[in-house]
């Protein structure tokens, strides 16, 4: 099967693992991955300098991919470097060249892991062979514009397959949508494997017992209520130290952490191998937001063994094996967090237990790119049963 397969950078964490199962699995896979002034770092991508060509461009350009080159083929992967500006005229132009380099490969499948802007509204002339990775079903809290919504809008009315990464949220969204006579798939996220290709930094530990808050900062994250139980958690271990570890504004109170040494914030960008440190040092993730759709925060976690406590909101419970993997929680319920955070790291043997289910899960469960991507091909398979 040749397979078209349209990124950005922030996604390339989830992207890249089922990249190289499809490509295992014998599919000719092309990758293009779109950068942008405001996309050279993410997860994965640490570029200080973008290439001033806008133009479409091999990989090999941009050295900062060549740890990652297990992952896809080199001659079949390329950067789509652009500006910001969407109608500079060479922008215009390289959206044709674009245009043009799908139409010479003929794909047999179009894999889009947002939904199309308007510079991409090409990509619709292969909307019978076109599949939508749904992210975010619903936007989160202060993070929606009439731009986003247009095109979704778009989408909704164009494109006949989307794949949400949660069972929770499909009937949801094919309600709100009203995408009844539309192909609505469900996949999941794997355990993002490129941390394994990365050297973590060493870092040394703060405390005795170390709780980890990683990932852009932003309202829904319901950061203020973690903290809000850290005073509670430290009362009891007094040791215990939290890290509130990403770049975003930082919009709670600062009165909330002000003068107290056991929460530490480090308010920027981390590189993987900073965030791979921070973690190998870590008893627990925790993710206390109060809306959200899935979460990478929580396989990352568990791509370093490390067990997480997340709220019961959208596909979290899915991404949880409550009493295994992690906990779950009530959102916005500072009592409920604090319990559950004393719970797992109060007792050695217990977190030892959850760190060691983690590792089985990662390796034979459910969160495996095998398993995920046999999901996507079966998918496919009906996409083009459809045409035929």
């Amino acid at each position: 099967m040749k397979i078209v397969y349209y990124t950005q950078t922030y996604f390339l964490d989830c992207d890249l693992p089922l990249v190289k199962k499809l490509i295992e699995k014998g599919n000719d896979v092309y990758l293009f991955i779109q950068l942008m002034p405001n996309t050279l770092k993410s997860t994965l991508v640490n570029i200080d300098i973008q290439l001033p060509k806008i133009d479409i461009l091999p990989v090999s350009l941009y050295p900062q991919f060549n740890e990652y080159g297990d992952f896809f083929d080199k001659d079949k992967t390329f950067i789509i470097n652009r500006s910001c500006k969407v109608y500079n005229l060479k922008n215009m132009l390289l959206r044709i060249r674009f245009h043009k380099i799908l139409c010479c490969i003929c794909p047999d499948i179009v894999l889009v892991t947002e939904f199309p802007k308007v510079q991409d509204f090409f990509l619709y002339q292969f909307r019978k062979n076109l599949v939508q990775i749904v992210h975010d079903p619903t936007p989160h809290t202060g993070e929606t514009t009439f731009r986003k919504r247009f095109n979704k809008w778009i989408s909704h009315h164009l494109c006949n397959c989307f794949v949400v990464l949660s069972e929770s949220l499909k009937n949801k969204y094919v309600s709100s949508y009203h995408l009844q006579n539309k192909l609505v798939e469900v996949n999941r996220l794997g355990v993002y494997e490129c941390l394994w290709h990365v050297k973590p930094e060493t870092i040394q530990k703060y405390g005795k017992k170390q709780i980890l808050f990683f990932g852009r900062i932003s309202p829904y994250k319901g950061i203020e209520y973690l903290i809000k139980a850290m005073d509670i958690v430290h009362r009891r271990i007094p040791d215990a130290i939290l890290i509130i570890a990403g770049g975003g504004e930082l919009y709670f109170r600062k009165s909330l952490y002000e003068g107290k040494d056991y929460i530490k914030i480090f308010n920027r960008f981390l590189s993987l191998e900073e965030l791979y440190g921070l973690l190998k040092i870590s008893d627990i993730t925790v993710c206390p937001y109060t809306d959200a759709t899935q979460s990478g925060v929580i396989m990352t976690s568990y791509a370093a063994c490390v067990p997480v406590v997340a709220t019961r909101v959208g596909g979290l419970p899915e991404m949880i094996l409550e009493g295994k993997t992690g906990e779950l929680v009530t959102p916005k319920n500072t009592e409920e967090l604090a319990r559950n955070i004393l719970y797992m790291i109060e007792s050695d043997v217990r977190l030892n237990k959850y760190k060691a289910n983690v590792k089985e899960a990662v390796n034979k469960g459910k969160y495996s790119w095998e398993v995920i991507s046999d999901k996507y091909l079966e998918i496919f398979r009906k996409v083009l049963k459809l045409q035929s």
